[in-house]
């Protein structure tokens, strides 16, 4: 199963790659993982963070193994 997901909350929509996604995470992490990618507003991470991690703040980056 060799799989990106983008999904994006914001607009306007940020120019990312499927390739490129797609060959970075079959370099990195394999063929057989799945991999998703959202792009949210500040207020969304922010509320992401506090629920996981509980750091009430906007971050770059967050990333949940499944």
């Amino acid at each position: 199963m060799s799989s990106v997901t983008i999904t994006h909350l914001v607009h306007p929509k940020p120019r990312i790659s499927r390739v490129l996604l797609s060959e970075m995470k079959d370099a990195i992490l394999g063929k057989t993982y799945a991999l998703s990618v959202a792009f949210v507003t500040p207020l969304e991470m922010k509320r992401l963070n506090g629920k996981m991690r509980g750091k009430p703040v906007p971050t770059d980056i967050l990333s949940f193994s499944l």
